[in-house]
């Protein structure tokens, strides 16, 4: 094994770093894109098998080490559609959180004061006298480049400043489920901007990102997470990924800057992780009928590629989902698995074909799916209704016997 160590270390694609061996990162989509497009069902067994491994790091590590397994976890989804609009993937993972000093006060408030005017500037201020260790810097050249602000409300209102518009909406929300009691947490991410490109995806969003998910992993009595947003119309999709809903009627306006809150009850489950709450197994698996059972599959199929749709499937609530870690990832590695099973059959093997290159390996259109097999059109459609009912059988026979 040392001897592979070596001459990976040797090629000129590899480079080096504190954590072990890396391929460069044309390489990398090189190796990745080839595996893809040899054998689908491999590929995302693969991916699956490399979030679960992070996913426990997470659970079990601390600190920067969990940080850096939660950068880990973000890096898998970057070819996604969605999840790559909002990442700045040239620099991500480079730039390092701090804790604000005092020193960097008055570069806050010139920040905040720069994009959202003079009465976020106030606000901030007022924050700051309240809860100095909310807020993380990040810095470039050595100066403050980005800032987050991340408030712990309690149940005493008492404690906020008074006409913060946002904070107001916040609380009302809330309150619509439920007051807060003693011991739950509440965590808003109240400020945030970069220097140069305020809320645009930039290392400042980045790491406010990333803290958001270390504070899912850490604080097991966390019972609301919030956001507030600039252009909630940009950050729809990327909240709606990770179960953040928009609360209704809640574009504020701070001095002519628009606010819109997003929140995130977190005693719901999350399509990424919740590592510090555990969930527990309904009696059973499933509710839907046979028929809804076969369209959901055939609908999963469909959008096999769009995590964003995934989230949203009912055949998320499968045991042999949950199993592989829950949520879009898992039933795209099950369905790919069940495909699978046809590959490996020769009886089955023209309809997995079928299913390789209309769903995993899509070809641009049905017609040149066909041409691509070989096959009359109708043979092919037939192909396909074969393998879409043979994966539903299976799933359906597997979510059966765990029920």
């Amino acid at each position: 094994m040392r001897d592979v160590f070596e001459w990976l270390r040797d090629l000129s694609c590899i480079e080096q770093g504190p954590r072990g061996l890396y391929p460069h990162d044309l390489a990398r989509d090189v190796l990745e894109a080839d595996l893809r497009w040899r054998d689908e069902a491999l590929y995302w067994q693969l991916w699956q098998r490399t979030r679960a491994h992070i996913q426990l790091e997470i659970r079990t590590t601390h600190g920067a080490t969990r940080r850096e397994y939660i950068f880990d976890l973000v890096f898998t989804t970057r070819t996604d559609p969605v999840s790559r609009r909002y990442w700045r993937w040239e620099t991500f993972g480079a730039a390092a959180p701090e804790p604000a000093s005092p020193a960097d006060r008055t570069a806050l408030l010139d920040i905040i004061d720069a994009h959202e005017g003079p009465e976020s500037r106030r606000l901030l201020g007022e924050w700051w006298d309240r809860q100095p260790e909310a807020f993380t810097i990040y810095r470039r050249h050595g100066e403050v480049a980005g800032m987050a602000a991340w408030l712990t409300l309690t149940a005493a209102k008492d404690q906020d400043p008074p006409n913060d518009p946002v904070i107001a909406a916040v609380r009302a929300h809330i309150e619509r489920y439920g007051s807060l009691t003693p011991g739950d947490e509440v965590i808003v991410r109240r400020f945030l901007a970069d220097r140069d490109v305020y809320q645009d995806p930039s290392p400042a969003v980045d790491l406010s990102m990333i803290a958001h998910f270390e504070y899912v992993a850490s604080r097991p009595r966390l019972t609301w997470i919030i956001m507030t947003v600039a252009d909630p119309d940009f950050w729809t999709p990327q909240f709606a990924g990770i179960n953040f809903r928009r609360v209704a009627d809640t574009d504020l306006g701070v001095n002519g800057s628009p606010m819109t809150v997003f929140a995130r009850d977190t005693r719901e489950p999350s399509p990424i992780f919740d590592p510090v709450r555990a969930t527990p197994e309904p009696a059973s698996t499933t509710t839907l009928s046979r028929t809804d059972f076969d369209e959901a599959v055939r609908d999963a199929l469909r959008n096999i590629g769009r995590i964003a749709t995934l989230q949203t499937s009912p055949l998320l609530t499968l045991r042999q989902v949950r199993e592989r870690g829950g949520g879009p990832d898992a039933l795209r590695a099950v369905l790919t698995e069940a495909a699978a099973l046809m590959r490996d059959h020769p009886r089955d093997v023209k309809q997995y074909r079928a299913i390789d290159r209309t769903y995993l390996r899509p070809a641009p259109t049905q017609e040149r799916a066909a041409q691509l097999l070989g096959l009359p059109f109708t043979t092919y459609r037939r192909h396909l209704t074969q393998g879409v009912a043979r994966i539903a059988e299976t799933l359906w026979q597997r979510d059966q016997t765990h029920g």
